[in-house]
């Protein structure tokens, strides 16, 4: 009788160790989600914020195209006025393509273009605008391994229980674009 204890405790042990594990990945999947979506919404409001040191730049000096600046400017503001995370998403495309085109803009300007502040700007931004390219596939990697491992049995038996959800997609594609040089 006490053999069958001693087994049936390490089989509940077990069973129990096995649990533990499987509700650790659930925590870890979705603690790595989390800080992986803090540092891209990071790194999109640090963008938006330089977007706006832009556009007051570009209103100075463009005297002439002040149409697509005005474009510009509406993309940028739907991007961050977004009422869903998909909108947002689509928003922040459009914004991309809306960073290129501004610095394409400032580039026609001599003035800008000689500028070592300008030129330490353009850097900065390239910087957010490469971190961005790389943050997002990470993002969208970890979430579909997070959605892919809440569909398994019995880890998700578990994450139901303590109420882990399916995540939603933070992808938007991968972009080709990219900055135009700034001539030395």
């Amino acid at each position: 009788m006490a053999l069958f204890l001693l087994l049936f405790a390490g089989i509940i042990l077990s069973i129990g160790l096995g649990l533990w594990s499987l509700y650790q990945r659930i925590v870890l999947l979705d603690a790595l989600c989390g800080s992986q979506t803090e540092e891209t919404e990071r790194l999109l409001k640090r963008r938006h914020d330089m977007l706006d040191e832009l556009i007051q730049a570009l209103r100075v000096f463009t005297v002439t195209d002040h149409e697509n600046l005005e474009l510009i400017v509406k993309i940028h503001l739907d991007a961050l006025r977004a009422a869903s995370p998909h909108a947002g998403l689509l928003a922040e495309r459009r914004v991309d393509e809306a960073v290129i085109l501004l610095f394409q803009c400032a580039q026609e300007i001599p003035v800008l273009r000689q500028s070592d502040e300008f030129c330490s700007f353009h850097s900065e931004m390239q910087r957010i605008e490469n971190a961005l390219k790389a943050s997002r596939p990470i993002l969208t990697d970890l979430i579909r391994d997070y959605n892919k491992t809440l569909r398994r049995f019995p880890i998700n038996r578990l994450a139901e229980r303590f109420n882990y959800t399916q995540r939603g997609l933070h992808d938007i594609g991968v972009d080709g674009g990219g900055f135009a040089k700034i001539p030395a």
